[in-house]
């Protein structure tokens, strides 16, 4: 049995993707992606263009506060949004994980999906456990992780304004490889000057910090000739408002959204959220 469309457009007349900007969210450590995503698509006023298969991901649905009274999906598709250079920018809302298990099926369709539509540009928005930190990461709450593709740059320009994500600090033992394992062979015949220095190799490096999911693999799964840089935030759970708040706002800065000049985007959060967090208490309530 063939497996569905990846993309189901609401209209009879589907949406042009070709050389826009997809923006892509991960489903990361306080679902900031997510608040960041739904939070541009509010105050930006995007209509939903359409539907991504939602077979790898876990099965939700809800209310939805857009006209029609439609029922809110586990990958929907938002935009365009227009760029002050004239670009077009299309907005991915995950609202639930991608199973484990189906991992690798998801991103196999969902590169094959912007192969096709012919997508000039990627940016990953995701975010890592403030708790992982190392002293190179406390310089900005907020890094990028290049991609990739040479073509990053021209892609994503601002982006060199954002620090580089440093790289994690080496292990403070090496790890054994397993040519050198005392176990395969009778510790008589290996020197302790062996174990130590002969045949030790250090793990490789991640490209991703703890708490970041799918990040590194979408980056490794996506052409190398398409552009897909990720926005790497440190973020701890709780009211993440704040942290959705300020990556919309760099988001909004590096695509080049809203109007320029005027001090960043007037955000406006969706109806959705509120009492998510719970609302203020009256002082009687305490007297």
């Amino acid at each position: 049995m063939s497996s569905p469309p990846f993309f189901r457009p609401f209209s009879s007349q589907p949406p042009a993707f070709a050389s826009s900007t997809l923006l892509l969210p991960t489903v990361s450590l306080a679902n900031v992606p997510q608040l960041t995503t739904d939070l541009l698509v509010s105050s930006l006023s995007l209509p939903r263009a359409g539907l991504l298969d939602p077979s790898d991901c876990v099965p939700v649905a809800g209310s939805f506060s857009g006209p029609g009274g439609a029922v809110a999906c586990p990958l929907e598709v938002y935009g365009p949004a227009r760029r002050r250079d004239g670009g077009e920018v299309w907005v991915v809302l995950q609202r639930s994980p991608v199973v484990k298990s189906k991992k690798h099926h998801f991103l196999e369709r969902l590169k094959e999906w912007i192969d096709s539509a012919n997508f000039s540009s990627v940016l990953i928005l995701t975010s890592a456990d403030y708790a992982s930190r190392t002293d190179a990461h406390f310089a900005a709450p907020l890094y990028h992780l290049p991609s990739p593709c040479p073509s990053s740059g021209t892609a994503f320009p601002l982006l060199s304004r954002l620090p580089l994500l440093p790289p994690p600090p080496p292990p403070p033992f090496p790890l054994l490889s397993t040519s050198s394992s005392i176990i395969s062979s009778p510790l008589t015949t290996t020197p302790a000057t062996t174990l130590l220095t002969g045949n030790l190799q250090s793990p490789p490096a991640p490209t991703a910090p703890p708490g970041t999911a799918l990040t590194p693999h979408l980056q490794r799964t996506l052409s190398p000739s398409l552009p897909a840089p990720a926005l790497v935030m440190y973020v701890a759970e709780g009211d993440n408002r704040g942290d959705a708040r300020a990556l919309a706002q760099v988001v909004g800065e590096v695509l080049g959204l809203g109007k320029d000049g005027e001090g960043g985007l007037e955000l406006r959060e969706p109806r959705e959220w509120e009492g998510v967090w719970g609302g203020g208490w009256g002082e009687g309530v305490f007297s």
